[in-house]
């Protein structure tokens, strides 16, 4: 559970409470809307407990915490500061898609547009994933024997399953409302309206009209976009009919402006339109679906590191919701996450088996078994994205693993995280259970091995660069990482750095652009965008040479590591090159930190500045 002092941490590695514009969250995710990004700082943030990884995407500054835990967070936050809540995937800079502002050029309609989607399904998707789940459970005991569709019990709790799919209009028009911050009970009315049976049988049957128009016949039960439509014109429709409404009135004549109105509309006009948008969609997922064959989720799940990382793997899940609802399941990108999630969870494991550190085997194997019961950001950020030959062996396993997915043909029909939680779920049909599980094993199995042999974990991958240093390395003892002048700690133009706040150290003005390591150690850690390396030196000295300051805007362009997590390096060794030019070109100093991050640890820490040193001389010690 989280406390007022992480909250206050949390905070305060933002920027602080000014900087905040909005905060909002989504399964795993804090999602901060900042008024300047610069000022969070990602070095301080990754250190918070529970915090697994940063990232920065769609005009957010996003806190990986996971499953579960984020809600806590969140409430910890709201409760102790007055920022404005956001739903569940925030517009690009908190734009809004209903803003009289906002700019239609194509890209930022799909993107806000699908931020729109994202926050109208997040708040009831529990509900849908528990109704669903009564049905998967009911179809698992039709197939074990232990009840019959005949039975009463049986009927009784599949009529209960189903009413919150044939809902779904008024869920969504509540969510939807609230997203676009007009009336909520407004939205949930105009979402019962479009389902009312007596209204819709009526229109079956050809017996009503409006104003001497044939009204389409087109049935609105389990469907989204349509209901997103509606609410969107009622969020202009409320404010004309606040501007018009006699003040006398004003109670219930908006309302019933807004019904007399948007009711109309819906049937005639934005209703069909929602309805041959969800039509094309999932013609679209299908079309893709039967030409790509097995294909699909190996592509699909191919990208979900990349995309996952970007924070864009957000836009799938309303293409996956809208299958589920309108088609009955999804063949691609569910599977595709199924994939995604096992692969990630083998090469976490083969991580942590291979690894001859402690810490990194107990990162790799609980970062595995949260990967196999459906969370993979601690596996993806802590394991896969810093280390390359990972990234490539996951990349190779979810490939294979796609491929025997989508030949077995597993399909997902329930909106369900995809883990181990997804097999009672898949139970449809004869042999779909069956493929999930296939699915399970084979996107753990095929990562894992081919990780295993070929991630290079726990080899040393000594350069000749290494070999042919003649510098023997002393326990206490640190050497110089880069040719350049050494300043001291306070000279850095930086206040988290100058003042200490990771640990000792000294700053350093590059002369030129590669990085030896500065002892004799273990690659413990390089940042998702490689400004940033870390080395445990055997004595257990935790060294972190910071490249660069704010650099972690480049996302990684302009840095070229040479070695990958858990990798044995030895002092002088070529760990790292950068483009000092690509740095300042950005707009940032190059001026390069060197801290020794568990400075408490030690009674003393010498690091001698004020003058010129090569690669690998000595700079200075530490002392227990």
């Amino acid at each position: 559970m989280a406390d007022q002092k992480l909250a206050k941490q949390i905070i305060e590695a933002v920027g602080g409470a000014d900087n905040v514009r909005t905060l909002g969250h989504c399964m795993t995710r804090l999602r901060f809307s900042l008024k300047d990004q610069s000022k969070a700082n990602d070095d301080i943030a990754g250190k918070i407990p529970g915090v697994k990884g940063i990232s920065r995407a769609a005009g957010q500054y996003q806190m990986i915490i996971g499953t579960g835990v984020v809600d806590d967070y969140f409430d910890t936050i709201m409760e102790n500061y007055s920022f404005a809540k956001t739903a569940y995937s925030d517009m690009e800079e908190g734009k809004d898609f209903a803003n009289e502002n906002f700019n239609f050029n194509p890209g930022s309609l799909i993107s806000n547009a699908l931020g729109i989607v994202s926050g109208s399904i997040a708040p009831w998707l529990g509900c849908i994933m528990g109704s669903l789940m009564i049905s998967a459970i009911l179809s698992l005991f039709v197939s074990m024997g232990i009840l019959s569709t005949d039975n009463t019990t049986f009927k009784f709790f599949s009529a209960v399953s189903g009413a919150c799919i044939y809902s779904l209009p008024v869920l969504v028009g509540f969510s939807a409302a609230e997203r676009l911050e007009t009336n909520r009970y407004m939205g949930a009315l105009l979402g019962a309206i479009m389902i009312y049976p007596t209204l819709s049988n009526a229109v079956a049957e050809g017996t009503v009209g409006i104003f001497g128009l044939n009204i389409q016949k087109f049935s609105y039960t389990s469907t989204i976009i349509p209901v997103l439509l509606v609410v969107w014109l009622l969020k202009y429709v409320e404010k004309f009919a606040k501007k018009i409404c006699p003040q006398v009135i004003y109670i219930f004549g908006v309302t019933l402006i807004e019904l007399l109105i948007t009711v109309p509309l819906i049937f005639l006009v934005v209703g069909p339109i929602g309805v041959i948008i969800t039509n094309a969609i999932s013609n679209l997922v299908l079309f893709i679906y039967y030409h790509a064959g097995i294909l699909a989720p190996a592509v699909a799940g191919a990208i979900m590191p990349i995309a996952v990382m970007a924070g864009v793997h957000l836009g799938l899940f309303p293409i996956a919701a809208l299958m589920i609802t309108n088609v009955g399941y999804d063949p691609i990108i569910h599977p595709a996450l199924m994939v995604y999630n096992m692969s990630i969870a083998g090469a976490s494991l083969a991580y942590g088996l291979r690894s001859k550190n402690v810490d990194n085997r107990s990162l790799g194997i609980s970062s595995g078994v949260s990967g196999i019961l459906g969370i993979s950001e601690a596996g993806l950020f802590g394991i896969v994205l810093p280390n390359k030959r990972i990234l490539l062996t996951t990349e190779i396993g979810i490939l294979i693993s796609g491929i025997i997915t989508g030949f077995t043909g597993y399909k997902c029909y329930i909106p369900l995280s995809q883990s181990v939680f997804s097999i009672p779920a898949a139970a449809h049909g004869d042999f779909n259970m069956m493929a999930c599980m296939i699915s399970l094993v084979s996107g753990v199995a095929a990562s894992f091995i081919v990780t295993f042999f070929f991630g290079g974990v726990g080899k040393d991958t000594a350069s000749n660069d290494s070999k042919n240093s003649r510098v023997k390395y002393e326990h206490g003892k640190v050497y110089a990482p880069i040719n350049g002048d050494y300043i001291k700690l306070s000279e850095i133009p930086d206040p988290v750095f100058s003042a200490g706040t990771l640990g000792k150290g000294c700053g350093i003005l590059p002369a030129d652009n590669k990085i030896y390591a500065p002892v004799d150690g273990e690659v413990v850690m390089i940042a998702e965008t490689k400004h940033a390396i870390g080395i445990r030196a055997e004595d257990g000295t935790e060294i972190m040479i910071h490249i660069g300051l704010d650099t972690v805007d480049m996302k990684g362009k302009g840095f070229y590591p040479k070695v990958i997590g858990g990798d044995h390096v030895t002092t002088g060794q070529l760990i790292m090159e950068f483009s000092a030019e690509a740095i300042i070109k950005a707009g940032h100093p190059s001026t390069t930190a060197l801290i020794v991050t568990n400075s408490d640890n030690y009674s003393e820490i010498s690091i001698e500045t004020g003058r010129k040193y090569t690669k690998a001389a000595e700079i200075g010690f530490v002392k227990a």
